[in-house]
């Protein structure tokens, strides 16, 4: 009897999660019906664009607008609990990009290139000199960008001679580590953060 009482149970349970994913499915197709008219109504040729007198606005046909956050504070504030979040590396710079409200926000931060010259003096090394492209943020110390995201450390030594060499810090990004980052700071589900861009 008690038996056949958890077996009822289960298929209850089986029966809440298949409602429930049923739910989750008819969002998601709704946000993709969303973003593809989004898609299908704008167009990216600069001859559609008009300047807006804002500075680190665009405004696109049929009114919607592409805002570029300065400092992640901002965008941070202006996109918690999107849809939709997109982030990706290019061109050496991080790029996170929102759909919110019928806009586009964007926030992007340059990802510094720093090298320096070693000099093996037998048991130990002298660092002889040291180029940084951002003062502000010496991202060769941890790291980590100014927005808190925290990047893969790839350093890559160069012989200059038998005794000098040259390492160059590249940095990398860990999509797993930048969706936890993205999901917490703008209280998105991981799920709704995706690598790669939205394209207009």
């Amino acid at each position: 009897m008690n038996s056949g009482s958890d077996y009822g149970d289960k298929l209850d349970t089986i029966d809440l999660i298949i409602t429930a994913l049923k739910e989750h499915e008819k969002m998601l197709d709704s946000v993709h019906a969303k973003l593809e008219k989004l898609v299908d109504k704008v167009s990216v040729k600069e001859s559609v664009r008009e300047p807006v007198a804002a500075r680190g606005l665009e405004r696109f046909s049929e009114g919607l607008l592409f805002i570029s956050c300065k400092k992640w504070r901002d965008f941070k504030s202006k996109c918690k609990r999107a849809s939709v979040i997109t982030f990706e590396i290019c061109d050496n710079t991080f790029f996170v990009c929102v759909q919110l409200k019928g806009n586009i926000f964007r926030y992007s931060e340059k990802i510094p290139q720093n090298t320096f010259k070693l000099v093996n003096e037998g048991k130990q090394y002298l660092v002889e000199k040291f180029y940084i492209e951002d003062v502000e943020n010496p991202l060769f110390f941890n790291g980590t960008l100014k927005c808190g995201l925290k990047l893969l450390t790839k350093p890559t030594k160069t012989d200059l001679t038998d005794q000098e060499f040259q390492i160059t810090m590249n940095y990398d990004l860990d999509s797993a580590l930048a969706k936890e980052f993205l999901s917490k700071e703008l209280s998105v589900s991981k799920e709704n953060i995706i690598e790669g861009r939205i394209t207009l």
